[in-house]
C-alpha cells in the first residue's frame, strides 16, 4: 500500500512540475511569435514586404501589404517592432506608451502602401535586423461578422 502511495504522490509531482514548467515557459516565449499566422495560411492571401530598400530609415520604414484576394480586408495603424538579438526575436520597448487611431483601413486588392512612424514610439532604431508585426482581416461574410484575422511580419535592416 505505501508503494502505491508513493507511486500517487511522485505522478503528482512530475504533472506540478511539469504545469509550472510550461507556464514559466509561455511567460518567457515571445508573445508575437505565438500570434503569427504560419506562412501556409497567408500565401493564398497576402504578402507583406518592405516598400524597397531606399524607403526604410532609422526613424520610420514604408511597406507594401499585397492583398492576393479579390476581396477588401481592413487593417489599422497599430504594429509592433522587434529585433533580432543573438539569433532570437527581442520586442522593443517603446519611449512612452503608444497611441494609436483605432479606426479600420481598407486593404483593396493588390499593392497597398503603409508608413510606419516609429520614431515617435520606439525612438531612431539602430542598425540591425528587425520586423514589424501587423494585423489585418479579411471580411468574409459582413451579415454574419465572419472573417479571417492574420498576424504577419516582414524582416528589415536599417
Amino acid at each position: 500500500m505505501k508503494r502505491h502511495i508513493k507511486i500517487m504522490a511522485g505522478a503528482v509531482s512530475i504533472v506540478i512540475i511539469l504545469g509550472i514548467i510550461f507556464l514559466y515557459r509561455n511567460t518567457l516565449e515571445d508573445t508575437w511569435a505565438e500570434r503569427l499566422t504560419e506562412k501556409n495560411d497567408l500565401i493564398d492571401y497576402l504578402e507583406f514586404y518592405p516598400a524597397g530598400e531606399e524607403d526604410i530609415f532609422p526613424d520610420k520604414g514604408a511597406f507594401i501589404i499585397y492583398n492576393k484576394t479579390d476581396q477588401e480586408m481592413r487593417t489599422g495603424e497599430f504594429y509592433a517592432l522587434q529585433k533580432k538579438i543573438l539569433g532570437k526575436w527581442c520586442n522593443i520597448e517603446t519611449n512612452q506608451p503608444m497611441d494609436f487611431v483605432a479606426i479600420g483601413y481598407g486593404v483593396p486588392p493588390g499593392e497597398y502602401r503603409v508608413i510606419a512612424n516609429w520614431e515617435k514610439d520606439y525612438g531612431k532604431l539602430p542598425h540591425g535586423t528587425y520586423r514589424i508585426i501587423k494585423e489585418c482581416s479579411l471580411i468574409l461574410d459582413t451579415k454574419y461578422h465572419k472573417s479571417l484575422d492574420f498576424t504577419f511580419a516582414c524582416e528589415f535592416k536599417i
